[in-house]
Parts: C-alpha cells; structure tokens; sequence
C-alpha cells in the first residue's frame, strides 16, 4: 500500500499528541478510506461525459446564430 499526501496528513494529524500504542493501528485506517483511484475515475468519466455532450450543443448554438461555418 503506498500513501498519498491526503493519507499522509491524516495519518499526521491523528499520530499528534498521542501517547504510542503497542500496536499500529494505521494499515486498519487506511484500508477504510476512499480509494483515490476510483473517484478520479468517476471524475474523468464527468468531464468525458460533459465534453462529448457539449461540443455538439456548442455547434448547433454556433449554427443557430449564424457564426459557425460548415464547409
């Protein structure tokens, strides 16, 4: 398992002031949290999505108003 920055700081952040326990309980933390990977690719997915949709919406708008050229 390799940490990200978020990972990081939380791990920071919830290691500070703490007194040290006998066993880390950090490996069951992270295995909780949201995998990055998966919600990145539900934001490309997004942003696809809304690009395909609205490159066609843009030039039929252009075409309505007369500005877009079709040769």
């Amino acid at each position: 398992m390799t940490f990200d920055r978020d990972e990081q700081y939380l791990h920071d952040v919830l290691q500070a002031g703490l007194p040290t326990a006998g066993a880390d309980l950090w490996p069951a933390v992270a295995e909780a949290l949201p995998a990055g990977q998966a919600r990145q690719r539900r934001r490309a997915r997004a942003v696809r999505l809304a690009v395909c949709l609205g490159a066609p919406l843009l030039l039929a708008a252009g075409a309505l108003l007369g500005r877009a050229e079709f040769t």
